[in-house]
């Protein structure tokens, strides 16, 4: 780790912070240390949402906006479009890997959203206090988010800005500010006394996100299991990305299949916008599927042949 965790002491930090950037939400809590209300809801865009989407826009001049704010930006057709960046961080190499850049800058604009937001409690003037802490989230899939993802999870965490939790920056994997999605909700769970006392019989946590579904189960004195798995829901827009692919390269003198191809490696903004809006799309066939036997996609680079119905 180079960069340092905040040792949280109670006479020193005053709110502690719970952010959860989901892979299709992102959502987040605010609580005073000492206080026994339950955590409070961050309301990011000031009309009551307690999630936004998990997409952020750059303009051309640089300003950063996220969630709704984002999509809209992004139907003006300028500037850069980015979703579907949070993967299991197993190597922090932002040459290789793009999304790693992503992530960081997502994180941090998070980060300053929640903090003006709550301007009273954690802003002086312009400047952000250090009177809290930040813990994260990390799905539950155990298999792919192993102790060295997480670690580097937290690592961009820290490269983006947020005081994040901890004990210890050692050889010893020691994060205290780090929590499975499942166990977060057990935790949360074992507030009510009913729940602590069937822990001994032995306690099953269901999860469902928007993207995955994450499980842990508890009993006294045993070590929790952790599992994790994918819903299928980025599937179906990866499975119609690849239909276009294959779409052209029925049509002769067609160059759009080289375009596409080259979005995935080359051009991450793209990728993603098409991405999005493929996801879009769906998401209006499945909420009338009733009467619609077809969704459209509609892509503006390069200019192709109209509208593509697809079964």
């Amino acid at each position: 780790m180079n960069k340092y965790f905040v040792v949280p002491h109670p006479e020193q930090i005053e709110y502690v912070i719970g952010i959860d950037f989901g892979h299709g939400e992102t959502s987040a809590a605010i609580t005073r240390i000492d206080s026994e209300k339950d955590p409070e809801d961050i309301d990011f865009t000031g009309t009551g949402k307690k999630t936004i989407p998990s997409v952020m826009h750059i303009g051309s001049d640089g300003n950063i906006t996220l969630g709704e704010e984002a999509i809209y930006q992004n139907m003006k057709g300028m500037g850069d479009f980015y979703a579907y960046f949070k993967q299991s961080p197993d190597i922090l190499d932002e040459q290789k890997h793009p999304n790693v850049a992503v992530m960081k800058l997502y994180m941090k604009r998070v980060y300053e959203t929640i903090c003006y937001q709550r301007a009273g409690e954690l802003m002086e003037g312009d400047r952000i206090r250090p009177n809290h802490i930040i813990f994260i989230a990390c799905p539950s899939k155990s298999q792919k988010w192993d102790d060295q993802a997480m670690q580097n999870y937290v690592q961009l965490a820290l490269d983006a800005g947020l005081p994040v939790a901890g004990v210890s920056i050692d050889d010893k994997f020691t994060l205290s500010g780090i929590v499975r999605e499942s166990r977060a909700a057990y935790i949360r769970m074992l507030q009510k006394d009913e729940a602590a006392q069937k822990s001994k019989e032995g306690i099953l946590v269901v999860d469902y996100g928007s993207s995955t579904i994450d499980i842990t189960y508890y009993k006294e004195d045993e070590n929790p299991v952790d599992k994790g798995y994918s819903l299928g829901a980025s599937i179906v827009e990866e499975s119609i990305f690849n239909y276009l692919q294959e779409y052209h390269e029925d049509l002769d003198g067609d160059q759009v299949p080289d375009f596409l191809n080259s979005l995935t490696e080359k051009n991450f903004p793209l990728y993603t916008r098409l991405l999005y809006e493929i996801r879009d799309q769906k998401e209006k066939f499945y909420s009338d599927f009733v009467f619609a036997d077809s969704i459209e996609v509609r892509y503006r680079f390069p200019a192709i042949y109209g509208k593509i119905k697809l079964d």
